[in-house]
């Protein structure tokens, strides 16, 4: 009897969440590849993508497109002036890494025709 996948997709009251190992199982069925061969391919992917946006500088952002229609990226915001909540007082904020997704507007299209398919 294969693996007990009861929790690999967590449903909160409000959300669902795919977890890497439904996806790892989704696309070893879905290309025919192993398991371990999906889950060494998506570990080498988390570093390349991490490694790309840690290239990131004030001048330039960084965007790596993960698959078609997503990007993911990274924009180094620079040191400001905030206000400390806990005292009101003014403290300086170094430079910040922003991490941001973004989707194209033919993947947004397609999405919401899919959503309306189903729902519809």
């Amino acid at each position: 009897m294969g693996p007990n996948y009861k929790n690999i997709i967590r449903k909160d009251e409000e959300e669902m969440t795919v977890t890497r190992e439904e996806m790892v199982r989704r696309l070893s069925e879905k290309s025919g590849y192993y398991m371990k061969d999906v889950r060494t391919l998506l570990q080498c992917m988390d570093e390349v993508v991490f490694d790309a946006l840690c290239d990131a500088t004030l001048d330039d952002d960084v965007q790596v497109q993960i698959v078609t229609g997503i990007k993911c990226g990274c924009k180094i915001l620079e040191s400001r002036e905030r206000v400390d909540p806990r005292n009101q007082k003014p403290i300086i904020v170094g430079e910040t890494a922003k991490p941001f997704a973004k989707f194209s507007q033919d993947y947004r299209l397609k999405l919401q025709e899919a959503y309306d398919n189903k729902n519809g």
